[in-house]
């Protein structure tokens, strides 16, 4: 074709070569336009498709107020006796804090302590006592018996969506996102007194405002502050000296969400991929390994206790669901309309294992159990 000038006949009686690329005659294609595949070796039956993957579970149930604001933050209570199959504390994004009952899944207590502005974030101390940070830029120390009381109060200078770190040994310190750029502020719950004024020294790098803080009692250096920044770094100091350890830039752009185990870490940010890390004997941070999922905007991480699950939650309304070992996936979970806030894991409750928590923009809280 083409006016091409067809091969002179092999010598010999040989067989003649295959013909040239484009005068090949093309095979008859399969139904649908599909791209036939290649004929197996030695006659083999040609093997069929992949089987499916099985189907992700639904959750096992789902908690909505009938005040549907975003969901921001969720902590699991422990158990008060046998019978009981513990509560879930809800804060959201018009100031209401709800105890959710998880066996008559209704809610108990409803309150509202930071004026009706967003809560960022919950934690549960000993005797029935709680801290909340809002973004009426306070945190609260408060109890809950037949009235709520408020113990103390801390002012923070920083209103952003930064949720404060809390670390309860021998009393309860307090780390809050401070109103500079690279600067984290440790207070003593107790005194409601400032402890110490962190702020990284290095003027040549720009770090931003701290996105996301966390504290881990760690046996060898006690305990350490983890914070990420808008630049995309992480910063670790010790939290009772006050020294920078060590610092790393695994992502390019800010740090939504960190976890921490004592050995490794993860870190989402708007982009589509995941990076785990650890600190080194030598007090280094090293980068370890890169996850791409496949939408971009990883808003919230969370490491199983007992080290054989990591979840996300991401701006595509999905959990994501990775064995924390190597980060192979396992599970994608659909459920939600809007952004996941927020993730937790339960303590052990009876013969269903630990449960899994998520919380939405969309106002709901799903409830499931997972690799158990």
């Amino acid at each position: 074709p083409g006016g091409q000038k067809a091969p002179d006949p092999p010598p010999g009686g040989q067989k003649a070569p295959d013909p040239p690329p484009g005068g090949q005659k093309a095979p008859d294609p399969p139904p649908g336009g599909q791209k036939a595949p290649d004929p197996p070796p030695g006659g083999q039956s040609a093997p069929g498709p992949p089987p499916r993957g099985q189907k992700a579970p639904d959750p096992l149930f789902v908690l909505r107020s009938s005040d549907p604001a975003s969901v921001t933050c969720l902590v699991f209570l422990k158990k008060s006796h046998e019978d009981d199959d513990g509560q879930i504390l809800a804060g959201y994004g018009n100031g209401l804090i709800q105890f959710w009952d998880l066996k008559s899944r209704r809610i108990t207590h409803s309150v509202d302590l930071h004026s009706g502005a967003s809560v960022l974030s919950l934690h549960s101390l000993n005797n029935n006592t709680f801290i909340s940070h809002g973004r009426d830029g306070r945190i609260l120390r408060w109890k809950l018996g037949e009235k709520v009381v408020t113990e103390k109060t801390i002012k923070v200078d920083s209103t952003t969506f930064c949720q404060c770190a809390v670390y309860e040994e021998g009393g309860v310190m307090v780390a809050a996102p401070g109103s500079k750029h690279a600067q984290v502020k440790l207070f003593d719950m107790e005194c409601e007194t400032l402890l110490r004024d962190l702020q990284v020294s290095d003027s040549s790098v720009s770090y931003g405002m701290a996105m996301t803080l966390l504290i881990f009692g760690d046996k060898l250096r006690g305990p350490l502050l983890l914070a990420g920044f808008e630049n995309g770094s992480i910063v670790v100091w010790g939290a009772l000296e006050g020294g920078v350890f060590t610092t790393l830039r695994p992502h390019s752009e800010p740090i939504m969400c960190l976890d921490y185990d004592g050995t490794r870490g993860i870190s989402g940010s708007p982009d589509n991929v995941l990076k785990t890390w650890k600190i080194t004997e030598n007090s280094e941070l090293t980068e370890e390994r890169r996850t791409e999922v496949t939408n971009p905007g990883v808003a919230c991480a969370k490491i199983r206790a007992d080290g054989r699950l990591v979840v996300t939650g991401g701006w595509d309304y999905r959990v994501r669901v990775f064995n924390w070992k190597n980060m192979k996936p396992l599970a994608v979970l659909k459920y939600h309309k809007e952004t996941i806030h927020c993730l937790t894991f339960s303590p052990v409750i009876g013969e269903g294992g630990v449960l899994l928590a998520a919380g939405s923009q969309d106002g709901r809280i799903s409830v499931w159990s997972i690799f158990n």
